[in-house]
């Protein structure tokens, strides 16, 4: 962050991590997010810093979120995937399925010929003090043309489906200005879906492709030898072949974009895996904290790189 300080008011830059935990203390959670079922839902919460003159690219979010603005403006473009899902398959065409190789200042309407139509979209302009709430994988591009700071609060999709509000014992009147950022428990990167998600397309990327090449990188990364132990193996077994449809012992790309098309499925292959890491937590007798940061790595990457993340140009939600 201090090398970013030094430089943004210079260039087109911004910096994107975890809020710090220094200043937790002066953020509080959102009414809306402070009753219990609500705060179960909570994953993280990031910290936008952009000097202005930013503009993202055409992506979704596997998590629901909650964008406030602190300081400055941003303008959203959303798209609602349900109602327009031929727009959502063809101009989400990463690989990772998770953004879009448009460019946005230029659109080719020959290639992404779904937005040359009427479609209904939402534009939605943001100034200090408001808040947006963008549901799990809604098409959406941010612009950003002044200095500004926003927090983003990612909600596990899941639990969000799962969640019983009453409102009777939740009503927003009710909630404390003293529930801040540092109260609360930050779930582990485990719950990280799209963490999970790069980590198998990378597999793929390197070769490793197979129910014995994806043994091993597993093991590798968790520091522990999936085969020596019964259950575990056989529940990597099961996460495998949620992913390999066709059942031929072997991952292709295709497999992997058919399962983030499936909530129902990719959630159920994310359970199975962390089931593991807790049957590995048990088998090794160690603590969570201890035992998840391997996970944390797989899903993550290494946690000093993404606290220096400075990104150029570009904004991702």
């Amino acid at each position: 962050m201090t090398d970013f300080l030094k430089r943004y008011q210079s260039e087109e830059l911004y910096l994107v991590e975890e809020v710090p935990k220094l200043v937790r203390p002066y953020f509080t959670l959102p009414k809306c997010l402070q009753c219990e079922p609500a705060i179960e839902t909570f994953q993280v919460a990031m910290l936008w810093f952009s000097s202005g003159n930013t503009s993202s690219v055409v992506h979704t979010d596997d998590y629901d979120n909650i964008n406030c603005v602190l300081q400055g403006e941003k303008q959203f473009i959303l798209i609602d995937p349900h109602t327009y899902k031929h727009v959502a398959s063809q101009i989400i065409d990463n690989p990772s399925g998770s953004f879009s190789s448009i460019d946005v200042d230029r659109v080719n309407y020959d290639k992404y010929s779904s937005l040359d139509n009427d479609i209904h979209y939402y534009q939605v302009n943001l100034s200090r003090g408001d808040c947006l709430f963008i549901p799990a994988l809604w098409i959406h591009q941010v612009r950003s043309s002044n200095r500004n700071i926003a927090v983003n609060y990612w909600l596990n999709h899941a639990r969000v489906k799962n969640a019983a509000v009453n409102q009777n014992t939740c009503e927003l009147l009710k909630q404390s200005n003293l529930m801040t950022l540092d109260t609360i428990t930050w779930p582990k990167e485990l719950s990280n879906l799209e963490g999970l998600q790069d980590f198998m397309f990378d597999l793929i990327d390197e070769g490793a492709i197979s129910f014995k090449d994806w043994t091993r990188e597993f093991s590798k990364d968790l520091n522990f030898d999936l085969h020596s132990n019964t259950g575990i193996i056989t529940l990597f077994a099961e996460f495998f072949n949620i992913i390999d449809t066709n059942e031929n012992g072997f991952i292709t790309v295709n497999e992997l974009e058919l399962l983030l098309e499936d909530n129902n499925n990719m959630t159920a292959a994310f359970e199975i895996l962390q089931d593991i890491v807790n049957l590995i937590e048990i088998k090794l007798g160690k603590d969570v904290q201890s035992n998840n940061q391997n996970i944390d790595e797989i899903l993550s990457g290494d946690e000093t790189e993404k606290d220096d993340d400075i990104n150029l140009k570009h904004e991702d939600l």
